[in-house]
């Protein structure tokens, strides 16, 4: 069965954007982790 929500333009592009958000930031590298993005996005 699928979810209504998952037809919505706005959950395609909210999924879009999550995916191209974590591939740029995982290229980031810093001694400093509570600074990283995706640490906090991750919490």
């Amino acid at each position: 069965m699928q979810l209504a929500f998952k037809e919505l333009a706005v959950w395609k592009r909210a999924v879009k954007f999550a995916v191209a958000l974590n591939e740029a930031v995982e290229g980031i590298s810093t001694d400093r982790k509570h600074y990283r993005l995706l640490e906090q996005i991750e919490a």
